[in-house]
């Protein structure tokens, strides 16, 4: 097929939305869909090439398999072996045995598989994936290997007969799609069947380019209709890439917006309008030829420095490294990419055989570093202090801890209240987090006399399900099935709500990026505090994953009280400020609803100091919120002795609005 600057133009804007994206600029809060423009083009060129081969009777599954070789492998190969070190370096040894699992599932193109086991693409833990990116590259290579063979085995079945066949596929592919996004939105994210009718979208574009194309090359639609056409595909992806956001449920039917945008983008633009001569123009061609080096690179760069950080990035350094981004993929373009693609240097054989030798390694690679990850560690930590290194705990060991913490009480936290009047009746509503805090007061049940604890799993994304019925005596008529249904008719018909003198909203709200952050929580809580109810909201409290944390205090020799304040660096605040100052807000609106401040129980703001390590070096923390057995025992102390729920210390801190914890 001709060459078509305006396409290369298309994925200069794909590749800079999904690097600003990823690089935390706020403005570009939807750029992650930047990738389904990748689909888009890449199903529209690719059927384009096939079709135009099956036609003169020259496609050979052989040579596609080369090109895709050529294309996308020793890219890609270059910078799996630039993150080695990095990795070795710079992540802790959880992360570090994940990082080995990515570089075998990467060259068995199961990468979007191995991620979506592990974590949504918008998880704090995901971002931090040197890798993660990837996901895409498997998503298409599962299409690719079943996709040729489609087209060569229907071809001969008539173009009507074949279009049929992909369109069916697509809206199967769209209903899916559809389906799994409220139900299991991280598996839509991530997996073929959920993403192929966007690749399958630039495939039926593309015969209908080859169908419509007119002679004098004026476009599908004509001049007039072309330029009309064009701008409205090129507003759908910006109005995506502006207006979207990690809330914003998806795929689903939003990616609608920047998938048919893509699609008339390439079916109407052209040298003939404005859109095909603006996405002409060099310096965006010019990026857009290096755009796939240029997605390579950049999840790597801001993955380590993240690593390096234990923070957020700073907008001076993300901007220097979305420079160094263009850098590196400009020489990875011109001294890799290109020489691989020049039949004349490489032949077909040494292609082959150098991608079965890459594969090889790298799975051998990550197998050794999977299999062998305690013997790397206790390597990498030969040169620290015996003492020191004994309070040092993995990830896997500290989630352990705390599942079997919360193991021990949570098969009767949703039995019925007793019938003593004596006794006052707390009632908790919430997600794991709220697992932690009911554990914690249970272990210190001594010191919470006269209590009774209750606790019922309630997500966040159940909670303004649950204000309605609180406020109405119904459940409203559209539910999430899956996440809510269960959770809300026990809520509904049991006596605990009823029966309950406090109720307790916990939840680590920002982990919800398919629905609300905490504006569900915050709506139980109105509705339960304009009925009279005692309401209580615990705050956030989230710093940094604390394995990744100790290991890098670890390595810098620290004690335990500069580790604590190590951690302190690493405190989440834009996770966490916004939901707790609402929180608190709300509290000082009502005089039945109390604030609880869990991070002032963690963290103190005037010696700048988070509890990483208790004074017996005891990790207090699994993970970035969740709290291990010891953390356990030291919050629930803590909250008797403020008189949260009345505990052995007066109730004074549980007055109008909130505890400071002075």
């Amino acid at each position: 097929m001709r060459y078509r600057p305006e396409i290369d133009g298309l994925r200069a804007i794909a590749v800079a939305a999904v690097i600003l994206f990823h690089a935390g600029f706020a403005l570009f809060s939807g750029g992650f869909v930047g990738v389904d423009v990748f689909f888009v083009i890449s199903g529209f060129l690719i059927t384009s090439i096939i079709g135009e081969e099956l036609k003169t009777g020259r496609f050979s599954v052989l040579r596609f398999y080369e090109r895709r070789a050529r294309r996308i492998l020793p890219a890609l190969f270059t910078v799996m072996a630039a993150c080695v070190p990095f990795a070795y370096r710079l992540l802790s040894p959880d992360d570090l045995k994940d990082f080995a699992q990515s570089l075998a599932a990467i060259c068995l193109f199961a990468s979007n598989v191995l991620f979506w086991g592990e974590s949504g693409y918008f998880d704090t833990q995901a971002e931090l994936k040197p890798l993660l990116h990837t996901w895409s590259l498997a998503v298409e290579e599962q299409f690719y290997v079943v996709f040729p063979l489609l087209l060569l085995a229907a071809w001969r079945l008539g173009r009507g007969v074949l279009l049929s066949l992909i369109g069916a596929i697509a809206v199967a592919s769209l209903f899916i799609s559809v389906d799994e996004v409220r139900n299991f939105p991280s598996a839509a994210f991530y997996l073929l069947p959920s993403r192929a009718w966007q690749l399958l979208v630039g495939a039926l574009a593309s015969f209908v380019a080859d169908r419509w194309r007119t002679v004098d090359g004026k476009g599908l639609l004509g001049p007039i209709g072309g330029e009309a056409a064009s701008w409205g595909g090129m507003a759908m992806i910006i109005l995506a890439l502006f207006l979207f956001d990690e809330r914003t449920p998806f795929p689903g039917l939003n990616a609608a917006l920047p998938t048919i945008g893509t699609a008339l983008v390439l079916l109407c633009a052209s040298d003939c309008t404005s859109v095909g001569r603006m996405l002409a123009w060099r310096p965006l061609v010019g990026l857009g030829l290096i755009s796939y080096s240029a997605y390579l690179w950049h999840q790597p760069l801001f993955a380590f420095t993240k690593h390096a950080l234990l923070a957020d990035l700073p907008t001076d350094l993300a901007i220097v490294l979305c420079a160094a981004t263009i850098v590196l993929a400009c020489l990875s373009w011109r001294y890799i990419e290109q020489p691989f693609r020049d039949r004349n240097r490489i032949s077909r054989g040494a292609v082959f055989a150098l991608s079965a030798a890459g594969m090889a390694a790298f799975v051998g690679l990550g197998f050794i570093g999977h299999r062998m990850s305690d013997r790397i560690t206790q390597v990498r930590l030969r040169s620290v202090e015996p003492a020191l290194r004994s309070q040092f705990r993995t990830r896997e060991s500290l989630v352990a801890d705390r599942n079997a913490f919360v193991a021990q009480f949570l098969p009767d936290a949703g039995k019925d209240f007793s019938t003593d009047r004596a006794t006052k009746k707390v009632l908790i509503l919430g997600d794991s987090v709220s697992e932690d805090l009911y554990s914690a007061l249970m272990v210190n049940s001594e010191l919470f006399p006269g209590i009774e604890f209750r606790r019922l799993m309630l997500d966040e994304p159940c909670m303004g399900a649950a204000a309605h019925l609180v406020a109405e005596g119904e459940l409203p008529e559209a539910i999430d099935e899956k996440t809510c249904r269960v959770a809300l008719d026990r809520l509904r018909d049991g006596p605990l709500l009823k029966a309950a003198d406090v109720i307790v909203l916990c939840s680590n709200w920002p982990r919800y990026i398919t629905h609300s952050t905490h504006e569900g929580g915050m709506e139980l809580a109105e509705a339960l505090a304009v009925q009279g109810r005692q309401v209580r909201i615990v705050g956030l409290m989230s710093m940094q994953e604390a394995s990744s944390t100790a290991f890098v205090a670890l390595k810098r020799g620290l004690s335990i009280d500069q580790a604590n304040r190590f951690a302190y660096g690493t405190m989440q605040r834009s996770k966490i400020d916004k939901p707790n100052a609402d929180a608190e807000a709300m509290a000082d609106r009502f005089e039945n609803v109390c604030f609880l401040n869990k991070y002032a129980i963690f963290t103190d703001d005037a010696t700048q100091s988070t509890l990483l390590y208790d004074a017996d070096g005891q990790m207090l923390f699994a993970d970035n919120f969740h709290l291990t057995h010891a953390g356990g025992l030291y919050f629930g102390r803590r909250m008797a002795s403020l008189g949260w729920f009345g505990g052995e210390s007066a109730s004074q801190h549980e007055g109008k609005g909130h505890d400071r914890n002075e």
